[in-house]
């Protein structure tokens, strides 16, 4: 159902112009890549510094039994699923160096493409412009985001641009002013994206644009307010 959806979005059998006019926007974190090993690999490192373990032991050896899901929004979501107990000092250091780490270059490596993502951006790349359009901060995020996405395969060169985030503005906001700033030049954008909060955002101020939501994880926030195709962390069925 998903493939004829998009298919009917993008009319790919019927008016190759209109591909060629349509811009594909895609987030990374969660819409292209599975980053609770992220999240998993920090918290297995912090818990190998004996100085955190000392803050609450117990804690700590409950942590250590303690896995996070594909599904799962940062930690919190798993430690309340496993009704996790802590000292306020453990679970605040755990917090800092958790947000010090995730936040950075330095384990974006962890990060999992879901199956099929690869070859569905390469496909689009071939027929259409393509961006990648993130959250994630440059002046912290950069260096690594780049290394990640050739590594992986994914189409990155001078056509494709990587937008990153300049300040703190909200997310939702920031996506919103950047999805204006291309509509004059293309007749359709086309936007994968997991967040409803910035789904929503975006379609009640821009109305004809078309999404594809990404079933993996998001912040609670918001529900989807509208219908749209829906990609249950697998690309394959789209190839």
């Amino acid at each position: 159902m998903i493939k004829s959806d998009i298919e009917s979005i993008l009319q790919f059998n019927s008016k190759t112009e209109l591909i060629e006019s349509t811009l594909f926007i895609f987030d990374i974190d969660s819409t292209l890549y599975n980053v609770s090993p992220r999240t998993q690999t920090i918290v297995d490192h912090f818990l190998q510094h004996s100085k955190n373990q000392d803050l609450d032991p117990e804690a700590a050896k409950d942590l250590q039994k303690i896995k996070i899901q594909k599904s799962d929004w940062g930690f919190g979501e798993a430690l309340e699923r496993e009704n996790f107990r802590s000292s306020f000092k453990f679970t605040k250091t755990l917090t800092e160096y958790w947000r010090q780490h995730f936040f950075s270059n330095d384990y974006l490596q962890f990060d999992q493409y879901y199956p099929g993502a690869v070859e569905y951006l390469n496909i689009i790349n071939s027929h259409s412009p393509l961006i990648y359009l993130t959250g994630r901060s440059r002046q912290k995020m950069e260096a690594g985001t780049i290394d990640k996405l050739k590594h992986d395969g994914f189409p990155l060169n001078a056509e494709n641009t990587l937008i990153m985030k300049e300040n703190t503005e909200a997310d939702n906001l920031y996506k919103l002013k950047v999805v204006e700033s291309y509509m004059p030049s293309y007749q359709r954008i086309v936007i994968y994206e997991n967040e409803p909060l910035i789904i929503n955002t975006i379609k009640e101020k821009c109305p004809n644009i078309h999404f594809v939501f990404i079933n993996s994880t998001h912040s609670r926030k918001e529900n989807l307010k509208y219908n749209h195709p829906v990609i249950e962390m697998d690309y394959t069925p789209l190839l």
